[in-house]
């Protein structure tokens, strides 16, 4: 174990630190559900029961009393953990991961990645990291566009798009749709601390074009969405 910035830690243990990044496929409901228990538990202060599902490894890097000494930590710098939410899911060499932001009582700049063994269901990771909210590129000028939040696609998988518009003038104006990576990605394609798109966006709608950008359906209806049948018209 050991500290990162801002009352932040981290635990290690055969965790593969590259599914961070990766985010290429989505991941299992095991491991939805495996994060929910875990916070669940470490938010009520119930440690033993919080690491029943920790794979042999970890449970061996990681005892109910040094969890606890953690999470002591954690909120002892952040206040009492207010709530969580799944916002990215992948898979990658046999492990589901989540990632998941933290809110506490006096920070939200903290977030979850849980890493699940895809076959037994067991946490083979856990990973507190910094989430710092999401800043505007110093090429963007916030006065020189407008965003306009929209809805798109059709029912039953409408999902949430951002429309930045130019501020200047009557238009039209050159328009760009940006189509998300592989992946079940957000609006603003973020990885880790970056968040591509909104940087994107906003840098060309500071410069007189229209752009569009929304989250992929992989990404909101994961839960709903049969990937072993869907066809491609779907």
């Amino acid at each position: 174990m050991k500290r990162a910035g801002r009352g932040a830690w981290v635990i290690a243990a055969t965790f593969l630190g590259t599914v961070v990044l990766s985010m290429a496929a989505f991941a299992s409901g095991t491991a939805d559900k495996r994060c929910d228990e875990l916070m669940s538990d470490l938010r009520d202060g119930r440690f033993k029961p919080a690491t029943a599902h920790f794979d042999r490894a970890v449970k061996a890097a990681l005892t109910p009393q040094q969890l606890g000494a953690v999470w002591q930590g954690l909120t002892a710098a952040n206040g009492k953990l207010v709530s969580w939410g799944i916002t990215r899911r992948s898979s990658l060499s046999g492990q589901d991961v989540v990632f998941a932001p933290l809110k506490f009582e006096q920070n939200s700049d903290l977030a979850l990645v849980l890493a699940v063994n895809s076959q037994t269901g067991e946490i083979s990771g856990i990973h507190f990291v910094p989430d710092p909210p999401a800043t505007s590129p110093p090429y963007a000028a916030a006065n020189s566009f407008h965003s306009v939040d929209i809805q798109v696609g059709a029912a039953p998988y409408l999902v949430p798009g951002l429309l930045t518009i130019p501020a200047n003038g009557r238009g039209p104006w050159p328009a760009v749709v940006l189509l998300g990576g592989s992946g079940p990605n957000d609006m603003d394609e973020s990885v880790g601390p970056n968040h591509i798109f909104k940087d994107i966006a906003e840098g060309l709608s500071s410069r007189g074009v229209a752009v569009l950008r929304y989250d992929k359906r992989t990404h909101d209806y994961a839960a709903k969405l049969d990937l072993q049948h869907i066809t491609v018209k779907e």
